[in-house]
């Protein structure tokens, strides 16, 4: 089984409480979609002007699928990206980052839908441990069954420890997760929950409070940070990839707070960029810079580039992410040492998944 539970769940019998989100097409869809499509051309052009290299190391094999919603945005019709764009956690554009499993898997394999409930339940045990919402068992005492898991009335624990609102996005339709008044809360939310609370508290006693993440799949975890202290939010990521969280943002922080690249400058809350553009940022000009569970899977070099735009750009870096080495992936300690300059917070397991570490490095002014 490649991904174990935390806890054992054996005794647990899974509610009524799973479901598909779905996305509802309002007022400003339209408007979101045309300037997704502008970014779209915006991108394009300046990747041929810079020359931009194409996909590299382990992530080359996306682009395969990319290759259908290339072709929607090609055409520049608003409605066939909308059609998409609507129903995008049923589609590979979020293979790796929305679930672990398929849409299809879910949706038909009783399995596939029974281990994503468990896990996703598994998650949110975490992140209720991690916030203090619930108490980790010690293999020292007595271990409890978790027969009488209430799973609603630990999110409601979570909500109280938590200083901010956890609703869920809007966008993501086809993300599976439990079902709440609130909406639909998938594992990629959970994790996202996670890291937002740790930002929000290392920000809160700063007085700059901006954040740039890199690589930030479907923007799950910029839209819970537009709910923190955070007063800046930038995202660089892949074109395509790109498009999709402009479009979680516009839905989620509202289309009036996010700027796109190509746009003209403004003071809106949220900026997203193709990860090309990182490297333009002003020295200094980003408190904080974090990657959750990318970095390693980026080409070397492109990896090596980034640990050094963010010791040029950056005061504050936050990794989390798995060390296993994998195939000549990347070590971030071992990125952060070549680079330099870096030093040292803290070091520790990462609460959610087993196998992954959670470090915090202040940057040398």
């Amino acid at each position: 089984m490649r991904y174990r539970l935390s806890h054992d769940l054996a005794s647990y019998k899974l509610p009524r409480a799973f479901a598909f989100r779905s996305d509802n097409p309002g007022e400003d869809q339209d408007a979101i979609v045309q300037r997704l499509l502008d970014y779209y051309v915006y991108m394009k052009a300046e990747a041929e002007r810079l020359k931009v290299p194409g996909l590299a190391g382990i992530w080359s094999h996306f682009s395969g699928h990319f290759k259908a919603f290339e072709q929607a945005l090609e055409s520049g019709k608003v409605d066939l990206v909308s059609e998409a764009l609507l129903k995008v956690c049923t589609t590979p554009l979020v293979s790796g980052f929305a679930s672990y499993h398929q849409y299809e898997a879910i949706l038909r394999d009783p399995r596939a839908r029974m281990f994503e409930s468990y896990l996703t339940v598994d998650r949110m045990l975490s992140l209720a441990e991690a916030v203090g919402a619930a108490a980790p068992q010690c293999p020292f005492q007595i271990l409890k069954s978790y027969h009488d898991l209430d799973i609603g009335a630990l999110i409601t624990n979570v909500k109280k420890r938590i200083p901010f609102d956890i609703d869920p996005p809007k966008a993501g339709g086809g993300t599976f997760g439990i079902r709440t008044v609130d909406g639909v809360i998938s594992i990629s939310d959970i994790l996202a929950m996670y890291v937002a609370d740790r930002i929000h508290g290392i920000l809160q006693r700063r007085e700059d409070k901006s954040v740039c993440e890199i690589g930030g799949g479907t923007g799950t975890l910029a839209y819970y940070l537009t709910k923190t202290c955070a007063s800046k939010i930038s995202v660089g990521d892949l074109p395509i990839v790109s498009i999709i969280q402009g479009y979680y943002l516009m839905k989620g922080a509202g289309i009036d707070n996010v700027r796109l690249s190509g746009e003209p400058h403004s003071d809106r809350r949220v900026h997203v960029m193709p990860y090309w553009e990182l490297s333009s940022l002003p020295s200094k000009s980003v408190s904080l810079f974090v990657n959750v569970d990318s970095m390693p899977e980026i080409d070397l070099d492109i990896a090596q580039s980034y640990i050094n735009t963010i010791k040029r750009v950056g005061q504050l870096f936050l990794s989390v992410n798995q060390e296993a080495e994998y195939a000549g992936q990347s070590v971030v300690r071992n990125l952060v040492e070549n680079a330099g300059g870096y030093q040292k917070i803290h070091r520790f397991p990462y609460w959610m998944i087993a196998g992954y570490c959670e470090e915090l490095f202040e940057i040398a002014s």
